[in-house]
């Protein structure tokens, strides 16, 4: 499961692989910031980063083994990784990451707006979720946010079952909201 980047500094004409560090595993996220900071996350608490537009690659020390999938930054200093179980964040452009601390339960909650238990499936998900309840849920909002807390996807719920499309957003740790509830499980998309 060893990690490969490529680059292009032709618009795609061409591409070559790039060398990076040896412990650096498969790679699911990856983010840029001004054409020249990239940073890029996997399996096994994998981070890696390159200030010089993908050329050359330095491993960044998360202090997780476990896979991330999606990462994000503000600038060149502030960011936020997502992953199986956990959310880094950092304020040094990486040098230090940090688990943050969100108090999200991995497990199914009571929703009082509707009265009933939510089932989130499949989970991870590829190009769709979908959301059963044992009631209908007319007229209720969903919201997905980012680890961010950017909504991504907002709906309108019809019946029981709602199929929602992963169309338009892309590999990450995500949180389900449904009326004024939060549900206590992540959705994972893996594409």
């Amino acid at each position: 499961m060893s990690a490969v980047v490529i680059r292009t500094s032709n618009g795609g004409n061409t591409w070559q692989t790039v060398t990076i560090p040896a412990q650096a595993k498969f790679l699911h996220g990856i983010e840029v910031i001004n054409n020249s900071y990239i940073w890029a996350v996997g399996h096994n608490g994998t981070i890696i980063h390159s200030r010089n537009g993908g050329q050359t690659w330095i491993q960044q020390q998360s202090n997780v083994n476990t896979s991330l999938y999606d990462v994000d930054f503000a600038d060149t200093l502030h960011g936020l990784v997502a992953g199986d179980s956990y959310v880094l964040y950092t304020h040094d452009g990486g040098n230090i990451w940090h688990i943050a601390n969100l108090g999200v339960e991995e497990e199914h909650t009571t929703l009082d707006a509707i009265g009933t238990i939510l089932e989130v499936y499949p989970n991870p998900a590829k190009t769709y979720f979908t959301l059963r309840l044992p009631q209908s849920a007319d007229g209720e909002q969903i919201k997905i946010f980012d680890v961010t807390g950017k909504i991504v996807i907002s709906e309108e719920l019809k019946g029981k079952n709602n199929r929602i499309s992963l169309d338009r957003i892309k590999n990450g740790v995500y949180f389900v909201k449904v009326g004024n509830e939060m549900v206590k499980e992540k959705l994972v998309v893996t594409k």
